[in-house]
C-alpha cells in the first residue's frame, strides 16, 4: 500500500508551491475578513498534512479504488439535490454554517427586518429597535 520512496526523488519542489500559494490564500482571505483566517490555517495545515500521507500510498492501490471514489462524489452531488437549499440560482448545500448564515439572511429580508443584498456591502437595517421588539413580541 505504501511506497518505499526515496528522500532524493520527492518532488519538495511540489510541496512548497502549495505551501506558498496557500499562503497568499490565508493571506487573502485574512484581509478580507480577519475572522475565518484561523479555519483557512487549521484548514490548510490539515490539507496539507492529509496531502503527504496520500502521497504516500502507491497510485495503483487507489486506482483500485477509484470506481468507489467515483460512487462516493456521485451519491454527494446527489445529496446536494435532495438535501440542498435553491437559493439566489444556487444549489446550496446543508444548512449548516455560512449556508445556515445566508438562509437566516434570506429569512429576515423576507420579513423585511433587513434590506436586499447590495454586494459586499453590509444590508440596510429596515426596522426601528422598537418595531424590531413589536416584531418580536407578535412573531417570536
Amino acid at each position: 500500500m505504501f511506497k518505499q520512496y526515496k528522500l532524493k526523488n520527492y518532488k519538495f519542489i511540489l510541496i512548497a508551491l502549495v505551501v506558498i500559494l496557500n499562503t497568499i490564500g490565508v493571506a487573502l482571505v485574512g484581509s478580507a475578513s480577519p475572522g475565518d483566517q484561523k479555519k483557512q490555517i487549521i484548514g490548510m495545515v490539515s490539507g496539507i498534512i492529509i496531502m503527504l500521507l496520500v502521497s504516500y500510498i502507491d497510485y495503483n492501490f487507489i486506482l483500485r479504488f477509484s470506481w468507489l471514489i467515483y460512487l462516493g462524489a456521485i451519491g454527494l452531488l446527489g445529496l446536494v439535490i435532495v438535501a440542498g437549499e435553491q437559493s439566489k440560482g444556487a444549489q446550496r448545500w446543508f444548512k449548516i454554517g455560512f449556508n445556515r448564515a445566508a438562509r437566516i439572511m434570506d429569512q429576515l429580508e423576507e420579513a423585511g427586518i433587513v434590506g436586499p443584498e447590495e454586494g459586499t456591502k453590509p444590508r440596510r437595517v429596515l426596522m426601528s429597535p422598537e418595531q424590531f421588539e413589536q416584531y418580536e413580541e407578535e412573531y417570536l
